[in-house]
């Protein structure tokens, strides 16, 4: 038996300003919920996306609203959940990221793609406040949230504070399966 590693990319470039051990400035760094956890923010804009390992064979996108700052108006408070799979067709089930603060979401949702990369949507440019408060625990400035799916087989990559994180080549998260 051996371990097969999947893992899970940056989701944009951008400067780390939350880690899993709280925001860079301090205090606490929240989850969306109590089931995920190792929540990272990348401060930058563009395209959000879900690049995964050349092994992951297939992906499932769902859109979730007033999932992580609810009470506030979308794109901030718009998550996408990407599932992923060692086969096509969305068989043999890994692991699940979560992509916070998502404007203009994918229109490939809930279907098998067969893929391990795919434009989920892009960093928000606009402060949901009027006027806006850049401490008001949402909004840090425009930024991707993300964090994985708590689980005995994956684990995250730890980054350093303002370190920058690259999109598709930087590895945040991993998951072994033991086969």
């Amino acid at each position: 038996m051996s371990y097969v590693y999947y893992y899970v990319y940056a989701p944009i470039t951008g400067t780390v300003t939350g880690r899993p051990s709280g925001y860079c400035d301090g205090g606490s760094h929240p989850t969306h919920n109590s089931d995920w956890d190792s929540p990272y923010d990348l401060a930058g804009s563009g395209s959000i996306k879900f690049i995964g390992s050349p092994n992951i064979g297939s992906i499932k996108i769902t859109v979730q609203n007033n999932s992580l700052c609810s009470g506030y108006p979308a794109p901030w408070s718009t998550g996408v959940k990407v599932d992923f799979y060692s086969g096509a067709g969305n068989s043999g089930y890994i692991g699940s990221t979560y992509y916070g603060h998502v404007a203009q979401p994918t229109g490939a949702v809930g279907i098998p793609l067969n893929t391990n990369n795919w434009t989920l949507g892009a960093v928000p440019t606009t402060c949901p406040d009027t006027p806006c408060d850049p401490n008001d625990g949402c909004f840090t400035g425009p930024h991707s949230h993300f964090e994985k799916y708590k689980s005995d087989i994956s684990s995250y990559y730890s980054r350093s504070c303002y370190s920058t994180a690259y999109q598709g080549s930087t590895r945040m998260y991993r998951w072994a399966v033991l086969l």
